[in-house]
């Protein structure tokens, strides 16, 4: 298993340590979401509000890494923003926001970020830099 960057970290990346519960997982990811960096083994439990000793178990699972606050940014959900707003994400530029928008209003919401890149015939190198900028809800 390769290590998970805490900050980055999706769902389905937290669901791989051993123990904890996919609501744990979601309250971790919203958590980074909306800003919350965590930088230390301290920070994990104490955001999770579990002893240092149960994180502890995951230690050689994580990696934790700075970023500055503009790196991270803020998601964005592709089925509420604008073309201006999808055109603040890196790797999107204003033809394919235009694209997602006009996809959007032809076939509707996308559910996930699969859905998303096949309707948009996405690489897959778009996507590992796009799945940390979007969300779906």
């Amino acid at each position: 298993m390769t290590k998970i960057d805490v900050n980055r970290a999706t769902v389905d990346d937290w669901l791989q340590l051993p123990g904890l519960s996919i609501r744990q997982a979601q309250y971790l990811v919203e958590l980074v979401a909306m800003g919350v960096q965590l930088l230390s083994l301290e920070d994990l439990a104490a955001a999770l509000s579990i002893s240092l000793t149960q994180v502890k178990v995951w230690e050689p699972y994580l990696g934790f890494y700075y970023y500055d606050g503009d790196e991270i940014g803020s998601q964005v959900n592709p089925n509420l923003a604008s073309p201006e707003q999808l055109g603040t994400i890196p790797g999107i530029n204003r033809d394919l926001a235009i694209k997602i928008v006009e996809n959007r209003q032809k076939q509707g919401k996308y559910r996930n970020l699969v859905e998303f890149a096949q309707r948009l015939a996405l690489e897959k190198e778009a996507i590992a830099q796009l799945m940390h900028y979007l969300q779906f809800r």
